[in-house]
């Protein structure tokens, strides 16, 4: 990995890890509520950075909850 790659993925590190914390740190009852599809694409995304690709199974068509994960 060349020194660019690494700065590049250290940046991008960082800035993963502040929009995480900008999403925990919404309080309850603030201005702004994100709606609960938002918060569910904002799951998906986390999940793909932490893990990695989708492996498993596609959910049956009336699993709602997990289809829309």
């Amino acid at each position: 990995m060349t020194k660019r790659n690494r700065k590049t993925m250290a940046d991008s590190q960082r800035k993963f890890d502040a929009a995480v914390h900008v999403i925990r740190s919404l309080p309850k009852s603030g201005s702004f509520q994100p709606s609960h599809g938002m918060m569910l694409k904002f799951y998906g995304y986390y999940k793909q950075a932490k893990e990695g690709p989708c492996n498993e199974v596609k959910p049956s068509f009336w699993d709602v909850v997990n289809k829309a994960k």
